[in-house]
C-alpha cells in the first residue's frame, strides 16, 4: 500500500506539472501529449527493470539473496531449489526388522506402536509364514515375524536394532506409499490440536510434512490447531493416507487440468463490473473490463486461498499466463510505440528520455527509502510492492531473479491489483488536471 501512495502522490505531483513547466519548454505540443506519456512510459518501466533489482539493494544497504534466505526461514518453508532436485535428508523412513526381542513378541500392533512414548511408530506389513500380512491393531506379533516398520528416521537409527536384525526384504517393503495435500472442510475437525488428531483411529499409519494456511507454509506443533481451510500434506501407505482424507476433508491432487469455469466466471463477473460507471461532479469514472477483472481477480484469489477445493490452476497453466502472457505483451507494446518512438526522439530530443526516467525513477525511490527506514518493511517484500504497484511484471522477473527466489511475489500481488485499479480509475482525473 505504501509503494501504490507513493507512487499515485509523486505521479500525480509530476504529470500535474508536467504540462505547465516541462512541455512548456520542450516541444512536446507538436508531438501531442499522448504519445510523449507513452513513450516517457516505456522508457520509464525499461529502465525500472534494471534499476529495481540493482540499485534497490543498494538504497537499501541489503545482500538481496541473503535477506531472501532469511525470509524463507521466518516463513517456515523449505529453502526452493531446482526443478527436479530434492533434499537427501528424508524425515520419514520404512525399513523391515526380524523380531527377536522377547519383550516385542505375543504382544498386538497397537500395544507395540504405543511404547515409544511422544513418537508416531507404525507396523505397515508383516512377513509371517513366506506370506504378506495386512496388520489390524489387534494383530498379535508372534516369534519369526518381519516387519516393516514406518517412523521418522531419527528413532529409526536410535532404536530400530531394538526390535531385532534389520533385513532386506523387497517384497515386504515395496508397497506404494501416497503424499498428498489434504484440504481441512469437516467441521469437527477444525479447533483441534494436532495432537487431538494424533489421537483418532483415521490418523494411524499416516504423518504430517507440512500446514499451508492461506498459501504459506506454517511451523506447527502437538499444540497447534487446525482451522478450516488449512493445506494439511500427509504421507504414509495410500490406504491409511486415504482414509485420513476422507476424515479431514478435501483431497487436493495434482491435475493437469485448469477449473475454466472458475476463471471463466471470474471474468465474465469482472467485465460486468467493469461496465459500471460511477459519476463524482461531472467526472465518470470507471474500471472498464480489465479493471472489473483485476477486482475479480482479487477477490477470486481470496476465495482460492480460504477455501482451496475449486479453482485450481496447474503450475504448467500458470507459467503460460504469466511468461508467454508477458512476452506476447511485450512485444506487442515494443511493436506499437517503436515508430512513435523514433518519431518523438526527432522532435522533442533526449529531454523526452529524462522525463521519462524522472518520472519512473522518483516514486519507486521514495517508497524505497520510506518503507525501509521509516516502515522497517522487509526488503524483499519492498521490492516485490514497488514492482506491483508501478505494475510491472518484467521488473519482478528480474527481481525474483537477482533475489533467486520467488519470495518477493508476497509483496507483489495487491500493490499489482490496486495499482491496475487505480491506473483504470483515475484517467479521467488525470485528463481532467491536465485541462
Amino acid at each position: 500500500m505504501l509503494a501504490i501512495l507513493s507512487n499515485i502522490a509523486t505521479g500525480l505531483m509530476i504529470l500535474g506539472n508536467l504540462p505547465m513547466v516541462t512541455v512548456a519548454r520542450l516541444p512536446f505540443h507538436a508531438y501531442g501529449f499522448e504519445n510523449v506519456a507513452r513513450l516517457a512510459h516505456d522508457v520509464g518501466t525499461a529502465f525500472i527493470v534494471w534499476f529495481l533489482p540493482n540499485v534497490g539493494p543498494w538504497l537499501m544497504r541489503i545482500d538481496l539473496k541473503e535477506e531472501s534466505r532469511k525470509l524463507q526461514a521466518q516463513v517456515g518453508g523449505a529453502a526452493e531449489s531446482e526443478p527436479g532436485v530434492i533434499s537427501a535428508l528424508q524425515k520419514f523412513a520404512i525399513r523391515a526388522y526380524r523380531v527377536t526381542n522377547e519383550r516385542l513378541l505375543n504382544r498386538t500392533v497397537a500395544a507395540l506402536e504405543a511404547l515409544p512414548v511422544g513418537q508416531r511408530v507404525f507396523i505397515s506389513r508383516i512377513r509371517r509364514d513366506n506370506a504378506i500380512v495386512e496388520p489390524r491393531p489387534d494383530t498379535v506379533i508372534r516369534p519369526g515375524d518381519v516387519v516393516a516398520v514406518m517412523t521418522s528416521t531419527e528413532l529409526l537409527m536410535a532404536r530400530g536394532a531394538e526390535i531385532g536384525l534389520e533385513v532386506h526384504d523387497t517384497e515386504l517393503l515395496d508397497f506404494p506409499v501416497d503424499v498428498l495435500d489434504v484440504v481441512v472442510t469437516n467441521r469437527t475437525i477444525a479447533g483441534k490440536m494436532l495432537k487431538e488428531l494424533t489421537a483418532l483411529e483415521a490418523s494411524r499409519g499416516v504423518f504430517l510434512r507440512k500446514i499451508v494456511r492461506v498459501g504459506q507454509t506454517m511451523p506447527f506443533t502437538l499444540e497447534t490447531r487446525i482451522d478450516r481451510g488449512d493445506v494439511l500434506s500427509l504421507i504414509g501407505a495410500k490406504p491409511d493416507v486415504g482414509r485420513a482424507a476422507k476424515e479431514l476433508g478435501y483431497p487436493d491432487r495434482p491435475t493437469v487440468t485448469t477449473d475454466m469455469i472458475f476463471v471463466g466466471l471470474g471474468i465474465f463477473i469482472g467485465g460486468l463490473v467493469g461496465l459500471l460507471t460511477l459519476t463524482i461532479g461531472g467526472l465518470p469514472l470507471t474500471l472498464t473490463a480489465s479493471g472489473g477483472a483485476l477486482i475479480m481477480g482479487l477477490v477470486f484469489g481470496w476465495l482460492r486461498a480460504v477455501r482451496p477445493t475449486f479453482g485450481r490452476i496447474p503450475e504448467a497453466a500458470m507459467w503460460v499466463f504469466e511468461t508467454v502472457g508477458l512476452t506476447v505483451f511485450i512485444g506487442v507494446v515494443g511493436l506499437s510505440a517503436g515508430p512513435s518512438f523514433v518519431t518523438g526522439l526527432q522532435k522533442s530530443g533526449v529531454s523526452l528520455i529524462l522525463v521519462g526516467l524522472v518520472v519512473a525513477v522518483l516514486p519507486h525511490v521514495t517508497a524505497i527509502l520510506f518503507g525501509r527506514y521509516v516502515l522497517r518493511m522487509n526488503p524483499v517484500i519492498l521490492l516485490g510492492a514497488c514492482c506491483g504497484a508501478g505494475t510491472i511484471t518484467a521488473g519482478l522477473r528480474a527481481v525474483q531473479e537477482k533475489a533467486e527466489s520467488t519470495l518477493p511475489a508476497l509483496g507483489y500481488t495487491v500493490p499489482y491489483a490496486l495499482g491496475n485499479i487505480l491506473l483504470t480509475a483515475w484517467g479521467p482525473v488525470i485528463v481532467a488536471l491536465l485541462r
